[in-house]
C-alpha cells in the first residue's frame, strides 16, 4: 500500500515527537538520579539533552506539520527529513555520551553534527517557502 504525502507528512512528525518524548523523559530519568546522588552529572547536560532532544525536535516536528500548509508548497523530500533526523539524534547522543565521559573533542563533534541537523532542517524549510517548493496550480 503507497503512503500518500498527508501520512507520510504525519508519521514524520511523529517519529520527531516521540523521539521529543524520549529525550524528555531520558533527561527526566537523569536528572532524578543525579538530584538523589546514585550518579553525578552537571545540570548542564541535562539541560542541553532537553533543549536539544525535546525542544528542537519538537519544533522540528511540528514544521514538518505545519509548514507544507502554510507555504501551500510541495512536501519535503522525505529521505532528507530521515537523514536529518538520523542526523540531529547521533549528534544528540554523541554530545551527551561525550560531556558524561568527559571527552571534550567528542563532545564538540556532536555539536557539530547536530548544528548540520539543523542547516538541513533551515534548508528544508527554506525549500518549502521558496518559488521552486511551491505547488504549481493550473
Amino acid at each position: 500500500m503507497a503512503i500518500d504525502n498527508i501520512h507520510m507528512d504525519s508519521r514524520l512528525s511523529v517519529y520527531y515527537m516521540g523521539t521529543a518524548f524520549a529525550y524528555l523523559v531520558i533527561g527526566s530519568v537523569l536528572f532524578l538520579v543525579s538530584l538523589s546522588n546514585l550518579l553525578h552529572l552537571d545540570f548542564s547536560y541535562i539541560f542541553i539533552l532537553w533543549f536539544f532532544g525535546f525542544v528542537m525536535m519538537m519544533i522540528f516536528g511540528l514544521s514538518y506539520m505545519f509548514a507544507p500548509g502554510l507555504s501551500h508548497a510541495k512536501y519535503a523530500d522525505y529521505r532528507v527529513v530521515r537523514a536529518e533526523l538520523a542526523i540531529l539524534n547521533a549528534g544528540i547522543l554523541l554530545f551527551l555520551a561525550s560531556e558524561i565521559a568527559g571527552l571534550k573533542a567528542a563532545a564538540l563533534a556532536g555539536a557539530v553534527i547536530i548544528f548540520a541537523g539543523m542547516l538541513v532542517h533551515v534548508y528544508n524549510m527554506l525549500y518549502m517557502f521558496s518559488k521552486k517548493g511551491k505547488v504549481q496550480h493550473q
